[in-house]
């Protein structure tokens, strides 16, 4: 039987990855709504609604691997650090860890952007390597 070149495979890498692309889908739709609506109460719950649904959207597209053909390698990866990054340091500032409790918006966004590049490119890097392996020399 042949092999489609989409896979549905699911393990617990990929189920990491798809939850953490998922937060970070709901994080910027949620965001996003939140500072084009503008209305009080209305904007919040338009943007939890709308986040939540993007991001449930975003976890069945990356764990099924249906993303494998449209996005570049290590990009996927980046942002799914970027959503668990920042999960992790809210966590912290929730039960006042020492050196987390007063960072604002701005610091929690620089790390959780420094970390998701960091995996992107670890991650570009080791498929790059792993590929050079593979190929059989002429």
């Amino acid at each position: 039987m042949p092999r489609s070149c989409v896979t549905t495979d699911v393990n617990v890498r990929s189920l990491a990855v798809a939850g953490g692309v998922a937060l970070t889908t709901a994080l910027l739709v949620g965001v996003a709504v939140v500072e084009v609506v503008r209305v009080d109460p209305g904007a919040g719950i338009l943007g939890v609604g709308l986040g939540l649904l993007c991001g449930a959207v975003a976890f069945a597209a990356v764990a099924s691997r249906r993303h494998e053909a449209l996005a570049p390698v290590g990009l996927v990866e980046a942002a799914a650090a970027f959503g668990w990054t920042i999960l992790a340091v809210l966590a912290l500032s929730y039960v006042n860890a020492p050196g987390v409790r007063s960072l604002d918006a701005t610091a929690i966004a620089t790390v959780a952007t420094a970390v998701g590049a960091a995996v992107g490119l670890v991650v570009r890097l080791r498929g790059r390597r792993r590929a050079n392996r593979t190929e059989k020399p002429t």
